[in-house]
Protein backbone atom coordinates (compact mmCIF):
# COMPACT_ATOMS: atom_id res chain seq x y z
CA UNK A 1 0.00 0.00 0.00
CA UNK A 2 0.94 3.62 -0.74
CA UNK A 3 1.78 5.78 1.87
CA UNK A 4 2.55 9.63 1.46
CA UNK A 5 5.16 11.67 3.71
CA UNK A 6 6.10 15.17 3.81
CA UNK A 7 9.59 15.81 4.64
CA UNK A 8 11.24 18.88 5.37
CA UNK A 9 14.16 20.20 2.72
CA UNK A 10 16.65 19.71 5.12
CA UNK A 11 15.87 15.91 5.29
CA UNK A 12 17.07 16.10 0.59
CA UNK A 13 20.11 14.44 1.15
CA UNK A 14 18.36 10.81 1.84
CA UNK A 15 16.79 10.94 -1.95
CA UNK A 16 19.80 11.28 -3.70
CA UNK A 17 20.24 7.08 -4.86
CA UNK A 18 16.34 7.79 -5.80
CA UNK A 19 17.03 10.57 -8.01
CA UNK A 20 20.67 9.32 -9.29
CA UNK A 21 18.98 6.08 -10.63
CA UNK A 22 15.86 7.48 -11.77
CA UNK A 23 18.13 10.24 -13.82
CA UNK A 24 20.23 7.71 -14.97
CA UNK A 25 19.51 7.40 -18.61
CA UNK A 26 18.92 11.01 -19.04
CA UNK A 27 21.56 12.59 -21.29
CA UNK A 28 23.43 15.51 -19.27
CA UNK A 29 23.02 14.43 -16.23
CA UNK A 30 25.01 12.82 -14.24
CA UNK A 31 25.57 11.47 -10.59
CA UNK A 32 25.46 13.74 -7.79
CA UNK A 33 26.48 13.10 -4.29
CA UNK A 34 24.26 13.34 -1.11
CA UNK A 35 26.23 16.58 0.09
CA UNK A 36 25.32 18.14 -3.79
CA UNK A 37 22.42 16.79 -4.05
CA UNK A 38 21.02 17.65 -0.76
CA UNK A 39 22.97 21.82 -1.35
CA UNK A 40 21.40 21.81 -4.56
CA UNK A 41 17.87 21.91 -3.63
CA UNK A 42 18.39 24.44 -0.17
CA UNK A 43 19.95 26.78 -2.90
CA UNK A 44 16.82 27.71 -4.20
CA UNK A 45 16.33 30.17 -1.82
CA UNK A 46 18.96 31.84 -2.95
CA UNK A 47 18.25 32.35 -6.39
CA UNK A 48 16.59 35.33 -7.19
CA UNK A 49 13.76 34.21 -9.48
CA UNK A 50 12.14 32.97 -6.15
CA UNK A 51 13.22 34.47 -3.02
CA UNK A 52 10.21 34.80 -1.44
CA UNK A 53 8.70 31.83 -0.65
CA UNK A 54 6.36 31.16 1.50
CA UNK A 55 7.27 27.57 2.09
CA UNK A 56 8.88 24.58 0.22
CA UNK A 57 8.61 20.78 1.17
CA UNK A 58 9.52 17.44 -0.43
CA UNK A 59 6.70 15.06 -0.97
CA UNK A 60 7.36 11.32 -0.64
CA UNK A 61 5.61 8.48 -1.77
CA UNK A 62 6.71 4.80 -0.07
CA UNK A 63 5.56 1.24 -0.62
CA UNK A 64 6.73 -1.57 2.27
CA UNK A 65 9.15 1.03 2.96
CA UNK A 66 10.96 1.80 -0.06
CA UNK A 67 11.08 4.93 -1.67
CA UNK A 68 9.18 5.07 -4.64
CA UNK A 69 8.78 8.38 -5.77
CA UNK A 70 9.20 11.95 -4.47
CA UNK A 71 8.06 15.77 -5.67
CA UNK A 72 9.60 19.00 -4.28
CA UNK A 73 7.41 21.76 -4.26
CA UNK A 74 6.88 25.13 -3.14
CA UNK A 75 4.42 28.97 -3.03
CA UNK A 76 5.67 31.99 -3.22
CA UNK A 77 6.44 35.00 -5.96
CA UNK A 78 8.19 33.55 -8.78
CA UNK A 79 9.68 35.75 -11.64
CA UNK A 80 9.52 35.11 -15.17
CA UNK A 81 10.73 37.15 -17.62
CA UNK A 82 10.94 40.53 -14.92
CA UNK A 83 7.41 39.53 -13.94
CA UNK A 84 6.33 38.47 -11.12
CA UNK A 85 3.69 36.09 -10.47
CA UNK A 86 2.09 34.70 -7.40
CA UNK A 87 1.85 30.68 -7.86
CA UNK A 88 2.78 27.47 -6.33
CA UNK A 89 6.39 25.45 -8.26
CA UNK A 90 6.51 21.94 -8.66
CA UNK A 91 10.59 21.65 -9.16
CA UNK A 92 10.71 18.06 -9.13
CA UNK A 93 8.73 15.12 -9.93
CA UNK A 94 9.97 11.24 -10.03
CA UNK A 95 8.64 7.75 -9.51
CA UNK A 96 9.62 4.89 -10.64
CA UNK A 97 8.06 3.24 -14.15
CA UNK A 98 6.18 0.62 -13.59
CA UNK A 99 4.32 2.60 -10.26
CA UNK A 100 1.74 4.41 -12.12
CA UNK A 101 -0.50 4.59 -9.02
CA UNK A 102 2.49 6.05 -6.96
CA UNK A 103 3.01 8.77 -9.50
CA UNK A 104 -0.37 9.56 -9.77
CA UNK A 105 -0.55 9.51 -5.76
CA UNK A 106 2.57 12.04 -5.49
CA UNK A 107 1.08 14.48 -7.87
CA UNK A 108 -2.13 14.69 -6.45
CA UNK A 109 -0.55 15.31 -2.78
CA UNK A 110 1.19 18.35 -4.60
CA UNK A 111 -2.09 19.85 -6.02
CA UNK A 112 -3.72 19.15 -3.01
CA UNK A 113 -1.51 20.94 -0.93
CA UNK A 114 -0.94 23.97 -3.33
CA UNK A 115 -4.50 24.37 -3.57
CA UNK A 116 -5.48 24.44 0.25
CA UNK A 117 -2.58 27.46 0.36
CA UNK A 118 -5.00 28.87 -1.77
CA UNK A 119 -2.77 28.44 -5.74
CA UNK A 120 -4.82 28.57 -8.46
CA UNK A 121 -1.25 28.31 -10.86
CA UNK A 122 1.04 25.87 -11.14
CA UNK A 123 3.94 25.59 -13.08
CA UNK A 124 6.33 22.15 -13.04
CA UNK A 125 9.96 21.92 -14.26
CA UNK A 126 10.28 25.36 -15.12
CA UNK A 127 13.98 26.52 -16.20
CA UNK A 128 13.57 28.97 -13.39
CA UNK A 129 13.21 26.67 -10.59
CA UNK A 130 15.67 24.36 -12.21
CA UNK A 131 18.55 22.11 -9.80
CA UNK A 132 21.92 23.42 -10.12
CA UNK A 133 23.14 20.01 -11.23
CA UNK A 134 19.83 18.86 -13.01
CA UNK A 135 20.31 18.78 -16.87
CA UNK A 136 23.04 21.08 -17.13
CA UNK A 137 20.91 23.54 -15.02
CA UNK A 138 18.02 24.01 -17.12
CA UNK A 139 15.13 22.18 -15.55
CA UNK A 140 13.07 21.13 -17.65
CA UNK A 141 11.71 17.40 -18.12
CA UNK A 142 13.58 15.46 -20.52
CA UNK A 143 11.71 13.06 -22.53
CA UNK A 144 13.61 10.14 -21.80
CA UNK A 145 11.32 10.56 -18.52
CA UNK A 146 8.52 9.33 -20.85
CA UNK A 147 6.27 7.91 -17.57
CA UNK A 148 6.38 11.37 -15.84
CA UNK A 149 5.77 13.64 -18.72
CA UNK A 150 2.78 11.17 -19.85
CA UNK A 151 1.66 11.39 -16.40
CA UNK A 152 1.63 15.43 -16.06
CA UNK A 153 -0.07 15.05 -19.57
CA UNK A 154 -3.72 13.73 -18.36
CA UNK A 155 -3.83 15.56 -15.32
CA UNK A 156 -3.65 18.21 -17.78
CA UNK A 157 -0.28 20.17 -17.77
CA UNK A 158 0.04 21.95 -20.78
CA UNK A 159 3.49 22.57 -22.10
CA UNK A 160 4.29 26.11 -21.60
CA UNK A 161 8.28 26.45 -22.38
CA UNK A 162 10.50 23.68 -23.89
CA UNK A 163 14.20 23.00 -25.21
CA UNK A 164 15.86 20.91 -27.75
CA UNK A 165 19.38 19.58 -26.60
CA UNK A 166 21.78 18.03 -29.29
CA UNK A 167 25.40 16.79 -28.76
CA UNK A 168 28.62 15.94 -30.76
CA UNK A 169 30.79 13.13 -28.58
CA UNK A 170 34.81 12.85 -29.82
CA UNK A 171 34.49 15.97 -31.97
CA UNK A 172 36.67 16.68 -34.84
CA UNK A 173 39.41 19.20 -34.48
CA UNK A 174 40.01 21.01 -37.64
CA UNK A 175 41.31 24.31 -37.49
CA UNK A 176 38.20 26.63 -39.13
CA UNK A 177 38.91 28.99 -41.82
CA UNK A 178 38.66 32.77 -41.31
CA UNK A 179 35.91 34.03 -43.77
CA UNK A 180 37.39 37.60 -43.70
CA UNK A 181 40.84 38.13 -42.43
CA UNK A 182 40.07 41.64 -41.71
CA UNK A 183 38.12 40.61 -38.87
CA UNK A 184 40.10 40.07 -36.06
CA UNK A 185 39.61 37.36 -33.34
CA UNK A 186 39.70 37.30 -29.78
CA UNK A 187 40.03 34.30 -27.04
CA UNK A 188 39.00 35.13 -23.55
CA UNK A 189 39.64 31.87 -21.38
CA UNK A 190 36.75 32.06 -18.20
CA UNK A 191 38.29 30.84 -14.79
CA UNK A 192 36.86 27.67 -13.45
CA UNK A 193 34.49 28.10 -10.07
CA UNK A 194 33.59 24.24 -9.55
CA UNK A 195 34.64 22.57 -12.80
CA UNK A 196 38.27 21.18 -13.32
CA UNK A 197 38.76 22.89 -16.74
CA UNK A 198 37.62 26.48 -17.97
CA UNK A 199 34.66 27.78 -19.90
CA UNK A 200 35.80 30.57 -23.00
CA UNK A 201 34.03 33.11 -25.15
CA UNK A 202 34.93 33.68 -28.78
CA UNK A 203 34.54 37.22 -30.03
CA UNK A 204 34.90 38.85 -33.22
CA UNK A 205 35.47 42.28 -34.02
CA UNK A 206 35.23 44.04 -37.14
CA UNK A 207 37.81 47.20 -35.97
CA UNK A 208 35.75 48.19 -32.98
CA UNK A 209 32.73 46.80 -33.47
CA UNK A 210 32.01 43.08 -31.98
CA UNK A 211 30.15 41.16 -34.93
CA UNK A 212 29.56 37.94 -33.43
CA UNK A 213 30.06 36.05 -30.09
CA UNK A 214 30.32 32.37 -29.11
CA UNK A 215 30.35 31.96 -25.22
CA UNK A 216 30.47 28.38 -23.58
CA UNK A 217 31.19 26.33 -20.27
CA UNK A 218 32.05 23.65 -18.59
CA UNK A 219 29.23 20.89 -17.54
CA UNK A 220 31.26 20.21 -14.55
CA UNK A 221 29.96 24.17 -13.23
CA UNK A 222 26.68 22.21 -12.70
CA UNK A 223 27.85 19.00 -11.51
CA UNK A 224 31.35 17.65 -9.85
CA UNK A 225 31.03 13.93 -11.18
CA UNK A 226 33.78 13.07 -13.03
CA UNK A 227 31.80 12.12 -16.38
CA UNK A 228 30.76 15.76 -16.90
CA UNK A 229 34.10 17.45 -16.97
CA UNK A 230 35.59 16.75 -20.18
CA UNK A 231 32.08 18.07 -22.09
CA UNK A 232 31.10 21.74 -22.57
CA UNK A 233 28.04 23.30 -23.04
CA UNK A 234 27.40 26.26 -25.83
CA UNK A 235 25.55 29.00 -23.63
CA UNK A 236 25.61 31.34 -26.67
CA UNK A 237 26.13 31.69 -29.90
CA UNK A 238 25.29 35.11 -31.89
CA UNK A 239 26.01 37.35 -34.71
CA UNK A 240 24.97 40.57 -35.15
CA UNK A 241 22.41 40.90 -38.33
CA UNK A 242 24.30 42.93 -40.81
CA UNK A 243 26.60 40.25 -40.68
CA UNK A 244 24.58 37.06 -40.98
CA UNK A 245 24.79 35.10 -43.80
CA UNK A 246 28.61 35.25 -43.72
CA UNK A 247 29.53 32.01 -42.36
CA UNK A 248 29.95 33.65 -38.85
CA UNK A 249 27.83 31.35 -37.03
CA UNK A 250 29.43 28.41 -38.61
CA UNK A 251 33.26 29.86 -37.80
CA UNK A 252 32.18 30.97 -34.71
CA UNK A 253 30.79 27.80 -33.60
CA UNK A 254 33.87 25.32 -35.35
CA UNK A 255 36.19 27.77 -33.66
CA UNK A 256 34.91 27.01 -30.27
CA UNK A 257 35.09 23.17 -30.89
CA UNK A 258 39.11 23.56 -31.50
CA UNK A 259 39.72 25.94 -29.23
CA UNK A 260 38.15 23.58 -26.56
CA UNK A 261 39.81 20.65 -27.72
CA UNK A 262 43.20 22.01 -27.07
CA UNK A 263 42.25 23.07 -23.44
CA UNK A 264 41.03 18.90 -23.13
CA UNK A 265 37.10 18.68 -23.87
CA UNK A 266 35.81 16.24 -26.17
CA UNK A 267 32.24 16.22 -26.07
CA UNK A 268 30.19 19.10 -27.03
CA UNK A 269 26.17 19.82 -26.06
CA UNK A 270 23.99 22.79 -27.54
CA UNK A 271 20.69 23.81 -27.31
CA UNK A 272 18.13 25.60 -28.99
CA UNK A 273 14.50 26.64 -28.17
CA UNK A 274 11.84 23.48 -29.60
CA UNK A 275 10.04 25.66 -31.93
CA UNK A 276 13.87 27.18 -33.03
CA UNK A 277 13.75 25.25 -36.45
CA UNK A 278 16.51 27.14 -38.28
CA UNK A 279 18.63 26.46 -35.37
CA UNK A 280 18.21 22.72 -34.99
CA UNK A 281 18.61 22.56 -38.84
CA UNK A 282 22.38 24.95 -38.40
CA UNK A 283 23.45 22.85 -35.74
CA UNK A 284 22.73 19.30 -36.94
CA UNK A 285 24.23 20.62 -40.41
CA UNK A 286 27.58 20.65 -38.19
CA UNK A 287 27.65 17.73 -36.41
CA UNK A 288 25.70 17.57 -33.62
CA UNK A 289 22.61 15.14 -32.91
CA UNK A 290 19.94 15.30 -31.10
CA UNK A 291 19.94 13.79 -27.57
CA UNK A 292 16.52 14.66 -25.72
CA UNK A 293 13.55 17.68 -25.79
CA UNK A 294 13.02 18.94 -22.36
CA UNK A 295 9.81 20.42 -21.21
CA UNK A 296 8.34 22.85 -18.87
CA UNK A 297 4.87 22.58 -17.87
CA UNK A 298 1.43 25.18 -16.56
CA UNK A 299 -2.07 24.20 -15.39
CA UNK A 300 -4.29 26.50 -13.73
CA UNK A 301 -6.42 24.96 -10.77
CA UNK A 302 -10.26 25.45 -10.80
Amino acid sequence: MMKIFHWDVSDAEVLTQVYNKQTADVPHCYPVSPVEFGSGLRSLKSDRHFRELDWEKIIVGKRSGRIIGFAHISKGKIEFSDRKRIGGLIHFLTYQAGYRSAGQAILEECERDLHNSGIRQIWAFQNVCSYPFYHLEFGNLSDRMGHVYGLFRINGYEVNEGERFMEEREFGVTEPILPDAQVQIIIKQEPPKRAVLPGLVVQSYRGDKQIGICEAGSAGECCQSGEAQDCFFIHWLGVEEPEQGKGWGRYLLQRMRWEMHKIGYRNAVISTDMANYRALTFYTNYGYQVTDTVYGFAKSMS
